[in-house]
């Protein structure tokens, strides 16, 4: 059966569109006052502490530019959350690793953003987030693979 024959495919986008609406609008502007970093930060920060180092895995997993990724990392740096350095032997490829400050943070920045979530939507059931989360991942990893992006973090040697 073709995508476009198959009406759950609308329904998947349509809720991931809302969803997005949702947090760029009751969640991140409470998180970014509390832990002043900005919702692209955020992620960064996050795909950091997750074990993606490289810019370029960075991008490909929140499937954003390279400048954008860049442009955090910069902020991020100067912050004091980041160091950024070049790869041993290799000085065009650059790797980000984050700092104690940096770990902090992105901790205040999640609990904020767990809160302020409970705060405004107290009866949602945390098994059904679960189960949404999970089904939504599955999705985003076969559609992921298929467009080259990045599911797991570089593994080091």
């Amino acid at each position: 059966m073709r995508t476009s024959e198959r009406p759950d495919f609308v329904r998947v986008i349509q809720r991931a569109m809302q969803l997005s609406r949702l947090v760029s609008r009751e969640i991140d502007p409470y998180v970014t006052e509390v832990s002043q970093l900005r919702h692209n930060d955020l992620l960064v920060l996050h795909s950091l502490v997750l074990g993606y180092h490289s810019p370029s895995a960075i991008a490909d997993r929140l499937a954003r530019s390279a400048p954008s990724v860049a442009r955090a990392l910069g902020y991020l740096e100067v912050e004091g959350l980041v160091r950024v350095e070049d790869e041993p032997g290799d000085r065009r490829r650059r790797s980000a690793h984050v700092t104690d400050a940096g770990r902090a943070r992105h901790a205040l920045a999640m609990r904020a953003a767990a809160e302020r979530f409970d705060a405004l939507h107290p009866d949602v059931d945390p098994a059904s987030l679960r189960a949404a989360a999970d089904a939504l991942e599955l999705v985003w990893l076969q559609i992921g693979r298929d467009e080259g992006y990045a599911d797991d973090p570089p593994r080091r040697s």
